[in-house]
């Protein structure tokens, strides 16, 4: 009897040791997979974009964008003139509240543009030059990061617009060169940042990274 006690009792640490090594092994396959990435690292499996990578991309989206706003005026002005707000034997011009109208087309046409593209991943120019648009999980980023980009993108870079066209009639105006401190400083804070994003891809959280030839598009949140 006492035998069989003993033996017993050694073989209760065993099979207690055997059921704790089951539950360690079983747990990560009862624990989901987290998605790769954290807030911190917003290119965990992509290469940050160089910076020649990314001019040339803005070079490319403003010839991308310029066909746009032709497109979208000439299709206005044709609303317009079937409309009976402008005449076409005044050559088109569009004047007063049309104006306006016109303005918020364009407005309208290419933010939508940017939005669709960047919710995707890629634009037209993004994409010829392996660029890709992500949020810090690796992912295309949200309908509302995009706006949020396109809103501060928009305030950095649209006085900067004005003030060079404006530059080039008065090369020595005071508000010509202060119109371009928001893109300096919009763009100028990836030298201090410490992922080196923009202020536009900082306050929106994402990040503009280099993609390999066989990247796969990342999956829409």
């Amino acid at each position: 009897m006492t035998r069989t006690a003993r033996a017993a009792g050694a073989q209760r640490p065993v099979a207690a040791s055997a059921a704790t090594d089951s539950a360690t092994d079983a747990a990560p396959d009862s624990v989901p997979h987290e998605v790769t990435g954290s807030a911190n690292n917003a290119s965990a499996g992509y290469v940050r974009a160089p910076l020649l990578r990314r001019l040339a991309a803005i070079v490319y989206e403003a010839v991308l964008v310029l066909a746009i706003a032709l497109v979208g005026e000439l299709s206005f002005q044709l609303l317009a003139s079937a409309l009976g707000w402008i005449n076409p034997d005044s050559g088109w011009r569009v004047m007063g509240l049309t104006r306006h109208f016109l303005q918020g087309w364009l407005a309208l046409l290419i933010g939508s543009y940017f939005c669709a593209f960047w919710h995707r991943g890629q634009t037209v120019a993004m994409r010829a030059w392996r660029l890709r648009l992500v949020d810090p999980f690796d992912r295309a980023p949200s309908l509302g990061a995009c706006l949020i980009r396109l809103a501060v993108a928009s305030v950095m870079i649209m006085p900067a617009v004005v003030g060079a066209l404006w530059l080039r009639e008065h090369p020595l105006s005071i508000a010509g060169w202060a119109a371009l401190l928001p893109a300096i400083i919009g763009f100028g804070w990836s030298a201090i940042d410490r992922d080196h994003r923009a202020l536009h891809d900082r306050l929106a959280g994402t990040n503009l990274v280099l993609t390999p030839v066989s990247a796969a598009r990342p999956t829409t949140s």
